[in-house]
């Protein structure tokens, strides 16, 4: 997700052996692409995550947060626009995650980074469920596998 977006930008920055994000909101969905809608921030802090109870099941056991900072929504905007200026400095090879209904980033974020990206090599994974935790999903086998089998083609 927003750490998906960080790699992206220091890949077009810095000389990476590779890249693999997840469900990566360069293309953000209804509501949070609503303009002006990081105003809310002056008035509420943080926003509680919508976790499904499988979804805090699965996370048992795991570090992981439960509100979301509302400076958050800024901070991807302003990556989003980082990103598509520096996009075409990437060139490591690319592995991209996303589930077909996540309730968070479109799932043209995918098609949106290849298209942007300078990489030579661009792999994009679709997982068919409406999780935006990846490794939460119960795909987490594939795509360790995928991550693995990517790196080893790639020698990373």
């Amino acid at each position: 997700s927003f750490g998906g977006q960080l790699a992206l930008l220091l890949a077009a920055r810095y000389p990476v052996l590779g890249v693999f994000a997840t469900a990566t909101p360069c293309v953000l969905k209804f509501p949070f692409n609503i303009p002006g809608l990081e105003i809310l921030g002056l008035f509420k802090k943080t926003w509680k995550k919508r976790l499904t109870p499988e979804e805090i099941e699965n996370r048992k056991n795991s570090f992981y947060y439960h509100r979301m900072p509302s400076s958050g929504l800024t901070l991807v905007k302003q990556a989003n626009k980082l990103i598509a200026q520096s996009a075409s400095a990437i060139t490591c090879p690319l592995l991209l995650f996303h589930s077909t209904r996540d309730r968070l980033a479109a799932q043209k974020s995918v098609s949106w980074v290849t298209s942007q990206a300078g990489s030579a090599i661009k792999k994009t994974v679709i997982l068919n469920n409406d999780k935006h935790g990846i490794f939460y999903s119960g795909h987490e086998n594939i795509v360790a596998q995928t991550i693995a089998d990517f790196t080893h083609a790639h020698c990373l």
